[in-house]
């Protein structure tokens, strides 16, 4: 009876291990601090870091501006429209998720997250440009290396 007990105890070890125990591969994430951003119109927009994980790149953004009071989203009008992504000066034609948190009227915080499946090589000059941004249409670009 010790025996099958030790036993049972051992296999509830080793699975609870194994199932406990991610895949470093799929898990491992990198995140790089960026730093950089583009003002047009009063507005400006900031990338503040990206993280690569399971195959997504998510960017966390930052939006502010002094005197002009930030929209949120309103039915027909998105918070941040058509946003465009590139690599090596190549424009991605990729699904992508975003939220934004307003902090208070003149500052918002947010992500963007696109798929890099079919990226194949891991060092590449990214761009992320905006047209428009809490209803007002500008230009901010900014270039980074993932």
């Amino acid at each position: 009876m010790k025996k099958i007990l030790l036993l049972s105890a051992f296999f509830i070890l080793l699975f609870n291990n194994m199932v406990s125990t991610p895949i470093q591969a799929d898990q491992e994430k990198q995140t790089e601090n960026i730093e950089k951003s583009a003002s047009d119109k009063g507005i400006t927009f900031k990338v503040n870091s990206y993280e690569k994980k399971d195959g997504k790149l998510t960017i966390h953004y930052t939006v502010t501006s002094d005197h002009i009071v930030l929209r949120e989203n309103q039915i027909g009008n998105p918070f941040m429209e058509k946003p465009w992504f590139y690599i090596n000066n190549k424009r991605l034609n990729v699904w992508f998720d975003f939220n934004q948190t307003k902090v208070n009227n003149h500052k918002f915080t947010g992500y963007v997250s696109i798929s890099l499946d079919d990226i194949k090589s891991e060092h590449h000059n990214f761009t992320f440009k905006i047209d428009s941004i809490a209803g007002q249409g500008g230009n901010w670009k900014v270039n980074f290396n993932i």
